[in-house]
């Protein structure tokens, strides 16, 4: 039996960083109790924005949730606890909030900020895209706004749109080391690695702990074909977080492509120590025990892979090659069946070599 010359696939994982503090524009602390009819509303008011600020945001919601009861018309305390909610990753709850406050007050852009980066949370793009334009509509214009705006359009592949609210963020504000990073993960996207390159450097210089920037930069390089520059920025990525299991991997498929496949086995292995379900560090490290013919070992690992992924194609096919170096012709060609519906064309070929 002939044995067919077959590639293993390396994924290479490219993280985008949103930042997680979205409802940074809370109102301010009003102290000062000027309304003697709506006294108790402003009294739980502000209880509840003294608890916001120090991050207690079951006990905030208590507090705005009291201030409605007094007055259910207070635009404020909708927002407040509608960002409160958010930070609890109740996003549902938030749009309700940020809904009801815009039924009072259908101008208000901070309803429509929260409203619209609540719906990205949920993944309704399009939601999102129409409220934080309201929200600039009616009068916010600020880099956050801008931030998000952009943070949207990508995720809905527009990347020329979101390299403009992008650039526009950084307009507002030059410090935002969120906003270049994530315009040069458009300029990525777009294929302009040396523009990518150069915004990430600019975060990079604002926050020189960002380690997501230096993540995205290796990702940068290794497309450009440089590869030690690649590990290089990968291996800084983790200095800063050495919890970062992502930019491990990443490395790791780096030292696969330069034929270091003990050093790739290593950053896998650290990888799955960080997050023993993180399915691309079993998938590319079983790519390198096929390369030390390794083959039972490989076997297994990318068997984990797809017990964390059951969709995982490229994990199926590079099985598939594991029981062909075994001759266990069967097997690989089920599982490059399985790769084949997965949506891996290349699969094809080798099943009708063996048939």
């Amino acid at each position: 039996m002939l044995f067919m010359k077959t590639k293993q696939f390396l994924i290479s994982v490219i993280v985008i960083c949103f930042s997680l503090n979205v409802f940074s524009q809370i109102q301010s602390i009003d102290t000062t109790l000027v309304v003697a009819e709506n006294q108790e509303a402003e009294l739980a008011f502000n209880n509840g924005n003294v608890f916001y600020l120090e991050d207690n945001f079951e006990k905030a919601i208590i507090e705005f949730t009291k201030a409605l009861t007094y007055n259910p018309s207070f635009v404020k305390a909708l927002i407040n606890r509608g960002s409160a909610y958010a930070k609890l990753l109740k996003h549902n709850n938030a749009v309700q909030d940020f809904n009801q406050a815009l039924s009072i007050d259908n101008n208000n852009n901070l309803a429509y900020y929260g409203k619209g980066i609540a719906h990205y949370y949920l993944s309704e793009y399009v939601e999102a895209e129409i409220s934080l334009s309201n929200a600039m509509l009616n009068g916010l214009n600020s880099d956050n706004v801008y931030y998000y705006a952009g943070v949207v359009f990508f995720e809905k592949g527009e990347y020329q749109k979101a390299l403009e609210n992008y650039t526009l963020a950084i307009s507002f504000n030059s410090k935002n080391a969120l906003a270049y990073n994530d315009r040069g993960s458009v300029k990525r996207a777009l294929l302009d690695f040396d523009g990518a390159i150069v915004d990430y450097l600019a975060a990079i210089k604002i926050d020189p702990k960002m380690a997501v920037a230096y993540n995205n930069m290796g990702s940068a390089k290794w497309k450009k074909g440089d590869k030690e520059g690649a590990g290089l920025d990968y291996g800084m990525a983790v200095r800063i977080k050495p919890d970062y299991f992502i930019a491990y991997n990443n490395r790791a498929s780096v030292r696969f492509e330069m034929k270091d496949f003990d050093g790739a086995i290593m950053d896998c292995e650290k990888a799955i120590q960080i997050n023993p379900n993180y399915a691309y560090a079993y998938n590319n490290m079983g790519n390198a025990k096929i390369k030390l013919k390794k083959y039972a070992e490989a076997e297994i690992d990318f068997t984990k892979a797809i017990n964390i992924n059951s969709n995982f194609a490229i994990a199926y096919l590079n099985r598939g090659i594991c029981k062909e170096r075994v001759r266990n012709f069967d097997g690989a060609i089920k599982d490059w069946e399985i790769a084949n519906s997965l949506g891996i064309e290349k699969a094809q070929n080798y099943i009708q070599f063996y048939r």
